[in-house]
């Protein structure tokens, strides 16, 4: 599933994933989750924000080498991402205590976006889940003076996210149609690929790499009218066929996918382009991209 958002009137793909959300408008150092908005000019003053810059957990496999000084080396693959905020509040205390534990409940399984405006930066979102809220209750909270409760949540991805986006394919009479999509973050985004049929076994070619990343339909495969395939290109890989378009019935559809000739793409920083290739004239909005910029800070 993709860890962002999904842009604003797009509807959720997967019961854990957030769909049709659009960043709140922040000034600098505010913040937001749950609905309860923080920071500068907010009855919820904000202490310190952490965990989220710098670099998020590295999950490291290493392994000592059994007669010899030193490791064998492995991969080093970025974990989650632990933000939170250390809060102040010095009015309507005990309104802003309800207010809050009713935004920092435990959440199942769906994370949701706690957003942070920077000075020149877009609005950024780290998809998260509620973990601490650490609050004690002394004296100054008991004569309503002050309260500094410490908010703190978990993500499974590391990534910080801008609010995700489309672009979608102009008609092609040729079987063939290219689209940009422009990732302003400066670290690789996983995107989330519509098609929209009538299709017959399609190809999308990644066209700024040497040789293409494709994703290959197997031959016979199709897409009726009036039908969408999503490929979520995050991990785990999933490819859904959906009858009467995103939000109809949905089923699997992984094996549409020829597994020798694919590999899943990624969108670096900067402009990417992917060209959609079937026979025939190809209608309007038949290849669609979603996507969220993506940040490490």
């Amino acid at each position: 599933m993709p860890a962002w958002p999904l842009p604003p009137g797009k509807p959720s793909i997967y019961p854990s994933t957030p769909g049709g959300i659009s960043a709140p408008a922040l000034a600098d150092w505010q913040c937001s989750y749950g609905g309860v908005l923080m920071g500068p000019g907010t009855p919820i003053g904000v202490l310190k924000y952490h965990g989220l810059g710098g670099l998020p957990t590295v999950g490291s496999h290493d392994a000592p080498l059994p007669r010899d000084t030193g490791e064998v080396i492995g991969v080093d693959a970025m974990g989650g991402r632990d933000p939170g905020a250390d809060l102040v509040i010095t009015a309507s205390i005990f309104a802003q205590m309800v207010a809050l534990g009713a935004a920092f409940g435990a959440g199942g399984v769906l994370e949701q976006p706690f957003w942070f405006q920077l000075p020149g930066l877009p609005a950024l979102c780290s998809m998260c889940r509620p973990r601490t809220e650490p609050s004690e209750w002394d004296a100054n909270v008991a004569s309503a003076g002050m309260w500094t409760p410490s908010i703190g949540f978990h993500a499974t991805d590391p990534r910080l996210y801008a609010q995700a986006q489309t672009v979608y394919s102009p008609a092609a009479p040729g079987g063939a149609v290219s689209i940009t999509a422009t990732n302003a973050g400066n670290t690789e985004t996983r995107p989330v690929l519509i098609l929209n049929g009538p299709l017959t076994a399609p190809i999308i070619e990644l066209g700024d790499s040497s040789p293409p990343v494709l994703i290959s339909f197997a031959a016979g495969t199709s897409i009726a009218g009036g039908d969408t395939v999503v490929i979520d290109c995050s991990t785990p890989h999933t490819v859904t066929y959906w009858t009467g378009g995103v939000g109809g019935s949905a089923a699997d559809a992984y094996n549409y996918i020829d597994q020798a000739v694919t590999s899943w793409p990624t969108l670096a920083p900067g402009a990417t382009v992917l060209s959609l290739i079937a026979s025939g004239a190809l209608d309007p909005d038949v290849l669609g991209v979603w996507w969220a910029d993506a940040y490490m800070l």
